[in-house]
């Protein structure tokens, strides 16, 4: 990562620009979801941020962290801690991370899951809008252990981007994976994004997230 890169640290702690919404994030929609900053049990730098989906069964819920404009980085690192309660641990269908760009009209949603319900790592077209199941596996996490995610991506054209590498608990996935993009109407800006979504059994579920550095360059 160059000297020049643009870094974001400690993004848990942040209390602007952040959104969330359920019917926005497919599968059933649920009003009863929250996050909450600045938590100290669980976490690993004394200051955690709690994701909390409640809603019945296959309810999604998404949070948003928006950086703006950013259209200098073709690059993106993102690097953070996750945690899971008990309910999550044992009915959590899929854990969701995005990282995402728009611009020029284009839509980079860079996307990923640890899809528990088939065991893998997921990730997005975004032209088509489809999960793509990789072969990296994604067991199901014991409750409250902390697990280290680095996700490395790629702006690579004006309408394409790449999956580089994934990286849990230290062993490195190499990706390379090339899928192109879909006109939207935003103005040009970048984000990311944790999403839960919930099992057949509406399960409530809560999501840790700490010591989270997201750099651009």
């Amino acid at each position: 990562m160059p000297s020049t890169a643009t870094v974001f640290s400690q993004v848990q702690n942040t209390t602007d620009n952040w959104s969330d919404c359920s019917n926005c994030a497919g599968g059933q929609s649920t009003t009863n979801y929250w996050t909450a900053a600045f938590q100290t049990t669980p976490s690993l730098s004394g200051s955690s941020r709690a994701f909390y989906n409640g809603g019945a069964a296959w309810a999604n819920t998404l949070w948003i962290k928006k950086f703006g404009n950013q259209d200098q980085a073709t690059h993106m690192l993102a690097d953070f801690w996750m945690s899971l309660d008990s309910g999550a641990a044992g009915h959590l269908w899929t854990a969701e991370f995005d990282m995402w760009q728009s611009v020029a009209g284009q839509e980079f949603m860079i996307g990923s899951q640890c899809n528990f319900g088939s065991g893998v790592w997921d990730i997005w077209n975004s032209a088509t809008g489809h999960w793509i199941a990789t072969t990296i596996p994604c067991p199901r996490m014991a409750a409250g252990s902390w697990h280290h995610v680095q996700w490395y991506v790629e702006r690579i054209s004006a309408n394409q981007y790449r999956y580089n590498t994934l990286v849990v608990d230290g062993v490195a996935q190499t990706v390379n994976q090339v899928f192109t993009t879909n006109p939207i109407g935003w103005a040009d800006s970048s984000g990311v994004q944790w999403q839960l979504d919930l099992d057949a059994s509406g399960t409530p579920a809560t999501e840790w997230i700490d010591k989270v550095t997201i750099s651009m360059w």
